[in-house]
């Protein structure tokens, strides 16, 4: 059985997750997303002694690609989302705009209503960060 562990990110924001790697988090944008990772990576490397891998399955490869986390012995990605941004980025307004209630506002709240009826909202800094990160060239 998994430890739940309670950890705090540089925005003094709760993290709770399951040393498992399953994360709860209201989550903004790639950047705190990164900034998250190393959080838990430090939290990690302090109470469990040995080596630290990461598998990374699709917008995890952005992130720990963002991250550039040190000291870990090896990452896998897996899943990689295409690596042409501007591409990613047609594809979800796309996806926002054609549900009822969906509104792309890239320089302030974007809209998605979830097919569970939940709304998902995501910010301007989500959409600045994606529209100049190259993951291949990181």
């Amino acid at each position: 059985m998994a430890n739940k562990i309670k950890l705090f990110n540089k925005l003094d924001e709760k993290l709770d997750l399951w040393i498992e790697g399953k994360l709860d988090a209201k989550i903004k944008d790639y950047q705190k997303w990164s900034e998250d990772l190393n959080v838990v990576l430090g939290y990690i490397k302090k109470t469990f002694p040995g080596r630290v891998f990461i598998i990374a399955h699709s917008m995890g490869c952005f992130v720990t690609s963002l991250a550039s986390p040190d000291g870990v012995d090896k990452v896998v990605f897996s899943g990689i989302p295409n690596s042409n941004t501007d591409d990613i980025t047609k594809r979800i307004v796309g996806h926002f705009t054609k549900r009822p209630g969906g509104n792309f506002d890239p320089d302030g709240v974007s809209i998605f209503p979830r097919s569970s009826g939940a709304i998902q909202k995501i910010g301007s800094s989500f959409w600045k960060v994606l529209k100049v990160f190259r993951p291949v060239d990181e």
